[in-house]
């Protein structure tokens, strides 16, 4: 029987996305466990275009910043550029101007729900939503069950 034909170069981006999403999961559970994220150290480790590059992390807010993402990763990449706490309310409307496309009714409960579902990723502080790699070593699923 004959091997069938392969097309690598359509396969590699497909693989890629694959690694991206378990590396992904693979860090949402490290949070879940209460574990550091796991550190890169080069080929082989973990996404090299994970938003701890800043050579990956666009400057300015421009009409497609966040073309082709989710919620969720136009969030990081917002809360990463801006270097700082931001509301809910302020990064809707940010998505909105960098060119995220939703059919939402209620575009900031969207926004509000996938902040919520970030554990791990992203914490709710006084002033606002931000990026927990901000916050090394604090534990807020505990305080939050203490709340």
């Amino acid at each position: 029987m004959a091997d069938p034909v392969i097309n690598w170069a359509a396969l590699i981006p497909e693989l890629e996305k694959e690694r991206d999403r378990i590396i992904d999961m693979i860090a949402f559970a490290r949070g879940k466990a209460g574990q550091p994220p796991e550190e890169s150290n080069g080929a082989g480790s973990p996404r090299q275009t994970s938003l701890a590059s800043s050579a990956e992390i666009p400057t300015e807010l421009r009409g497609d910043t966040f073309f082709g993402m989710t919620v969720a990763d136009a969030i990081k990449t917002y809360l990463a550029m801006v270097k700082r706490p931001q509301r809910a309310a302020d990064i809707a409307r940010a998505l909105e101007q960098g060119g995220f496309l939703h059919s939402s009714k209620n575009w900031l409960n969207t926004v509000q729900a996938t902040l919520t579902r970030q554990k791990g990723i992203v914490v709710k502080m006084p002033n606002g939503w931000g990026l927990a790699e901000w916050y090394p070593g604090r534990n807020f699923e505990k305080q939050r069950r203490e709340d």
